[in-house]
């Protein structure tokens, strides 16, 4: 079976963030992630952590935090939780539940 791949990119505004963040749709994401330099300058409180796994067995330590966040022409910002991760190979992941919450709050 040959199957096609493409990447799905969308800018979402951070509360407390003055620009935009591009943030990668991944449908399999069971948590969302954002990069450590994206949020570190708004010292959000820890909600705790979580073990990661990816594509090696190597686990990852990360905080969880709460960051609020919408698409450019919602008016209100939704509450997402998101794993911060030291090394990400895109600003933010979101999953399919939050894009879709994101979607309806238009």
């Amino acid at each position: 079976m040959v199957g096609h791949s493409y990447t799905i990119i969308i800018d979402v505004h951070a509360k407390g963030l003055t620009e935009p963040v591009s943030t990668l749709y991944d449908s399999a994401a069971q948590l969302c992630c954002v990069y450590t330099p994206v949020v570190e300058s708004l010292n959000l409180p820890k909600l705790g952590h979580v073990m990661l796994k990816g594509l090696s067995s190597d686990l990852v330590r990360a905080n969880l935090v709460c960051l609020h966040v919408k698409l450019s022409d919602a008016n209100e910002f939704l509450p997402v939780t998101c794993a911060v991760c030291n090394n990400l190979n895109a600003p933010m992941l979101l999953g399919t539940d939050v894009v879709d919450r994101l979607c309806l709050n238009k």
